[in-house]
Parts: C-alpha cells; structure tokens; sequence
C-alpha cells in the first residue's frame, strides 16, 4: 500500500490555516473584549472554504467530511466560546487552541491507495 502524500500534505496545509484562522478569531475577541454575535461563524466558513479549495472534501468520503473535519471545527468553536464564558480568560483559550489536534479522528491511511 502507497502513501497518500498529497491527501496528508492538503490536510497538514487545513491544519495550519484552520489554527491560524481560530488564533486570528481569539486576538479579534481580545481587541473587542469579549465575544460578540456569531462568534467563531466565520471562522469555521473560513477553514470549510479552504478544505473545499484544496480538495480534501471530494478527496474523502462525505461522512469522514462530516465527522473528521466539519465536526471538528464545531467542537472547537463550542469549546472555546464555553470557555471564554464561563472563564473569560483569553490565555487560557490560546493555550486550549495550541493543545487542540485538529482533524485528529481522521483516518489517513483509509485513503492511501
């Protein structure tokens, strides 16, 4: 069995822009001082434009789409608004995104040929 580069060099691309992506959508919270009317939408629209782009969605099936990326990206977003409204620190948040393994439930080697 062969290796998939491209499809893990696409996925390895999404992880950077997506942590990016979240890190921008953090220092936005700080400047405006708290969380704001659809925190993090734009963000999670972001990062699915870009794993559409790059092609990682017609090159996986549309349940691992759904569970491995898309999934995901909600659980972050979730998870980082709940932190910030229960705790209000935003450090605590960037040390969350830092740890966050994203995409982390997909199956690489499914798709090696």
């Amino acid at each position: 069995m062969k290796y998939n580069h491209t499809l893990a060099r696409k996925v390895g691309n999404a992880r950077r822009f997506c942590r990016l992506q979240f890190k921008k959508l953090l220092e936005e919270t700080k400047l405006r001082k708290g969380l704001f009317e659809n925190w993090g939408e734009n963000t999670v629209i972001d990062c699915r434009n870009y794993i559409n782009k790059v092609g990682i969605d017609s090159a996986v099936s549309y349940q691992d789409y759904c569970e491995d990326f898309v999934d995901d990206l909600r659980a972050l977003q979730d998870y980082l608004e709940d932190m910030l409204e229960t705790s209000g620190n935003i450090t605590l948040a960037e040390s969350a995104l830092q740890d966050w393994s994203f995409f982390s439930d997909f199956d690489e080697e499914k798709y090696d040929f």
